[in-house]
This record gives structure tokens, C-alpha cells and sequence, in this order.
């Protein structure tokens, strides 16, 4: 909807200093510019609170409610780590925090290879899970060196707090990503864990289905 919708006298176009034959009005003399005057004030706010258009409040829902769907379909959330010198992903709404690792409880009567034991996370329990044995399959984890930062990824799965030691954290980071294949010589675990992989600054990164891995983790009996 423009001005002419709406019966108003435009003098600021016609007399004004937006008029193309120039100014003339008075009331320039002490308001210098159009943009001072009540009477270009009053007519603004008439344009304000004007009845919308038929379907302009439908349409402009529907533009907005659009390109919250494509944003939410086009980038992901995402925490980058480093397992079996590889880089992994897991969806960051997984994630509660990320600790330097510290002592390992055994549990008695322990039945799961995928659990180390028990470990204190700034005062909450969590239950330690070997990774590597976990997607591998086998503890094959390689030595670390120490110019490494090995870190515990504390996560909330399956209606409890894990804790599982990485080679590096990598950060979080939002995404606009598209999936590339995965290449048999980069993944050397068990490739149902395996959701997609991803080009992150030039690197494959492996997503993790944490589907699968909640799956896992709630058939485990300690």
C-alpha cells in the first residue's frame, strides 16, 4: 500500500522539500526540513496504524515462517572431536560439557566392554564409556601424543550423564553443510554408527547417529 491509498494532502511532495519545482512552503522557515513538520509527523503515523491489506498479515507469516524452516534445514549445531585421529561430530544438543579427564572407578561385576567404569564430573557421577571399543569394536586406541589435548566429551544419552575421553576437541560450531561420501580408508569402526560425513574447512568430518548410539547404550547392562 503506498500514500495515494490513503486521502491525504502531500504537501511535502508538492509544495515541500521533496517537491521537484523546489520549496515554498512557509513552514520550512522554522522546521528546515519536511521531516520536522507536525503536519509530515501526523501523516506518517496515519500510514502506521492503517488497516493492513487483505493477506498482508498471511503472506508475511508465511515469509517468516519459511526462512525459519530453511535455517533450521540448512545448519546444524554441531561439537567436532578427534577419535582414532579421525574427526568426528556429534550434535551439540547431546552435549552437557567437556572436562579434562580425570580418575576411573572400576564397577564390580561389571558384564559390558563398552564400560570403563565410574568417574566424578564436577561433582555428579557419570558413567565412563570406552569409545574407541564401543565404534571400533576393540580397544585399538593409538598412542596420543603429547602435544595432543585429550579431553572428556560429557554427554546426555539415553536418560543418563556419559563421559568418554577424545583425542581433541575440536569446537562447536553452527553448519551449512552437505554430506560427501564416506571413504572406506578414513573409518576404520563399524559404519552403523556412521550418519553422514561432511566437508568442515577442507577436513571429513564423520557424523555420528546418535540414534544408533542411544540404542547401544540403553541395551547395556552393567
Amino acid at each position: 500500500m503506498n500514500e495515494g491509498d490513503i486521502k491525504m494532502h502531500d504537501c511535502w511532495n508538492l509544495i515541500g522539500s521533496r517537491s521537484p519545482k523546489g520549496a515554498s512552503c512557509e513552514r520550512l522557515k522554522n522546521v528546515i526540513t519536511c521531516v520536522n513538520c507536525d503536519v509530515y509527523v501526523k501523516a506518517g503515523r496515519r500510514l502506521l496504524h492503517r488497516d493492513a491489506p487483505v493477506g498482508y498479515i498471511d503472506e508475511w507469516v508465511e515469509i517468516i515462517s519459511t526462512a525459519e524452516t530453511l535455517e533450521k534445514k540448512e545448519t546444524t549445531s554441531v561439537i567436532i572431536f578427534k577419535i582414532q585421529n579421525q574427526l568426528v561430530a556429534l550434535p551439540s544438543r547431546l552435549l552437557d560439557k567437556v572436562v579434562i579427564p580425570g580418575r576411573v572407578h572400576t564397577l564390580p561385576h561389571n558384564n559390558s566392554s563398552y564400560i570403563a567404569g565410574i568417574t566424578n564430573v564436577q561433582g555428579e557421577l557419570a558413567v565412563s564409556l570406552d569409545i574407541n571399543r564401543l565404534l571400533v569394536g576393540k580397544d585399538s586406541r593409538k598412542p596420543i601424543d603429547e602435544s595432543r589435548f585429550p579431553r572428556n566429551v560429557v554427554i546426555k544419552l539415553a536418560g543418563g550423564l556419559w563421559a568418554f575421553e577424545v583425542e581433541e576437541v575440536v569446537g562447536i560450531e553452527r553448519l551449512k553443510f552437505e554430506t560427501v561420501a564416506l571413504e572406506a580408508e578414513r573409518w576404520s569402526g563399524d559404519e552403523k554408527f556412521v550418519d553422514s560425513c561432511f566437508l568442515w574447512k577442507n577436513k571429513t568430518v564423520i557424523m555420528l547417529d546418535d540414534t544408533v548410539i542411544e540404542n547401544v547404550l540403553r541395551g547395556i547392562r552393567m
